[in-house]
């Protein structure tokens, strides 16, 4: 994940040893042309406060999430199981209490990693798109607001192995972060349009009403 964000907007945020034991939930932040990072890690523990902090502040002022599986997980029901993913919803859901139904769309881009050469990325969103559309009604519960494609704009993005692939990763990292051109600044299509000194406002404030959880 970190290495994603890295590779992409070419920060610096450190990134975890392969078969090291999972860290305690931690998020950080950076910037990087314009575009402020909120790098959150969950252990899974459901008591973990920071997830729910984190969840609350990226529903409030980010113009786009990043979620991350494996190829394998998609259509197993597997990922949105994560206590992370559910407590992003349900802050959502809170968020959007306090905003009204009005509030713009939040792009949800799911990073899907190594990924076949044989993936079909059309079949994947399908299946991606039925689990959290799925996810989303059983929390939500009510019925102006349990429709996920009305908050949510789901991207998928496949990627290979940075190792056993290494120039289709390259690659696909490319593509995305061509894409991500237009999902990002205050011209996208569901920007908050949050720049300058009325960002710094946003996030001091939303940052206070998270602390408070």
């Amino acid at each position: 994940k970190s290495s994603l964000l890295n590779e992409i907007f070419g920060t610096k945020l450190s990134v975890r040893a392969p078969l090291s034991p999972p860290a305690l939930s931690k998020a950080c932040l950076e910037i990087s042309d314009d575009v402020v990072i909120l790098d959150c890690e969950g252990n899974g523990n459901e008591d973990d406060s920071i997830q729910a902090k984190a969840a609350y502040l990226a529903c409030a002022v980010s113009d786009l999430i990043f979620w991350n599986i494996w190829s394998s997980d998609v259509g197993r029901n597997v990922a949105v199981n994560s206590q992370t993913l559910k407590q992003l919803f349900s802050q959502k859901a809170q968020y959007l209490q306090t905003t009204g139904s009005a509030a713009k769309k939040t792009v949800l881009v799911v990073a899907v990693h190594d990924c076949p050469d044989d993936f079909d990325e059309a079949v994947a969103k399908a299946a991606v798109m039925e689990d959290l559309s799925s996810l989303w009604a059983d929390l939500v519960k009510e019925d102006d607001t349990a429709d996920f494609q009305a908050y949510f704009d789901l991207r998928v993005a496949p990627l290979a192995s940075p190792s056993a692939a290494a120039a289709r990763y390259r690659s696909g990292c490319a593509a995305l972060k061509a894409q991500l051109g237009g999902l990002l600044g205050g011209g996208a299509q569901y920007s908050k349009g949050l720049t300058g000194a009325r960002f710094a406002a946003e996030l001091e404030r939303r940052w206070a009403d998270a602390r408070a959880l």
